[in-house]
């Protein structure tokens, strides 16, 4: 006996975990495996409308309509999904809105800080009102400017169909984004 010692389930998978070379897995068959490969991509949301696509997870979206543009996430999200949102142009009109997608809704653990450039007292934090919270909503209306140059938000799939959307929201007098 050369005082073999037995390795538990537990103890192999951690050992497994932290290798730190490169795995010779032979005629290995891996099965129920998921990888997310990301992008290192940009996406103009120029028109009217703008469906983005899981295979363009790790995209920049730049919101790049004066008019307005509603941007629709993939449907039936999965886990690990991520965008980077942000504001090149400045709304004139309409509204630059973000659908979280069939079969999806904002995670209630998602936030947006509101920042106002002309009064601090128009700061806030604005969160989803309840779980069934499926867009985001910056309305342009000449008085309250939303949606300006700074805005940028993190979006991110934490659990199948839901999106946590967390970031700065930047605004000029008091302008709202509003989660419905």
């Amino acid at each position: 006996n050369m005082g073999t010692k037995r390795v538990g389930l537990a103890r192999m998978q951690a050992l497994i975990e932290n290798l730190k070379r490169e795995l010779a897995m032979g005629d290995t068959t891996l099965t129920n495996v998921q990888v997310q490969l990301g992008q290192d991509n940009l996406v103009e949301a120029s028109g009217a409308t703008k469906a983005i696509t899981a295979a363009e997870t790790g995209s920049v979206i730049e919101l790049h309509r004066a008019d307005g543009s509603t941007v629709t996430l993939p449907a039936n999200a999965t886990i690990g999904l991520r965008y980077t949102v942000v504001v090149r142009t400045l709304l004139t009109d309409g509204a630059y809105v973000i659908n979280t997608g069939t079969g999806n809704t904002f995670s209630t653990s998602s936030f947006v800080i509101q920042q106002d450039a002309t009064n601090s007292a128009h700061h806030a934090l604005l969160r989803p009102t309840d779980g069934a919270d499926v867009t985001l909503t910056m309305t342009e209306d000449s008085t309250d400017k939303v949606a300006q140059f700074g805005t940028v938000f993190e979006i991110e799939c934490v659990a199948a169909g839901k999106w946590r959307i967390t970031g700065n929201h930047h605004i000029d007098a008091s302008g709202t984004g509003v989660f419905a």
